[in-house]
């Protein structure tokens, strides 16, 4: 990664609706970048090599991408043979759920390489957010209930994943 994105390029890509700038950072090259969604809208966090946070986008834009998963109660995950990631979710129907149904949900289109739940994950609890991060070999999504992680998936990049920003 570590390349320099300009304001412009970082808002435009995240679709933002406010920027806030930290001056006080003088390494502007991107290192990480953590794009957490949820129901509400998303905030994405631009961090340099030392970790620290130098630019936060805010967008009300409801993601779309993951909007399946936001507010279901998750029971478990399937790592599929083909890579994929499934969340495991309880039946909405109230008639079904009494009798334990449940449906899958993919996380994501692109197939994962690793995939781990975390250790202090207690399924049935509603998924809130999903984090992205763009570390600097690899995506890495989390599905988290009230901000604990609860499932984390890596994949590689896909190509031209983040052109026109990193």
């Amino acid at each position: 990664m570590e390349t320099i994105p300009t304001i412009d390029q970082a808002a435009d890509f995240f679709d933002a609706h406010t920027v806030e700038l930290y001056p006080d950072v003088r390494d502007r090259a991107v290192h990480t970048v953590i794009d957490i969604r949820s129901g509400d809208g998303s905030t994405v966090r631009f961090f340099n090599a030392a970790e620290e946070e130098f630019m936060k986008l805010r967008s009300a834009d409801v993601s779309k991408r993951f909007q399946p998963l936001f507010y279901e109660k998750m029971m478990g995950v399937r790592h599929a043979e083909d890579g994929r990631l499934y969340a495991i979710l309880s039946d909405p129907d109230p008639d079904k759920e009494e009798l334990g149904a449940t449906y899958e949900e993919p996380v994501d289109v692109f197939p994962f390489a690793n995939v781990q739940v975390g250790p202090d994950c207690e399924f049935g609890r509603r998924i809130s957010a999903v984090a992205l991060e763009y570390g600097p070999t690899a995506v890495t999504v989390s599905l988290m209930a009230s901000f604990d992680e609860m499932v984390q998936a890596t994949r590689p990049y896909t190509d031209g994943e983040m052109d026109g920003l990193l």
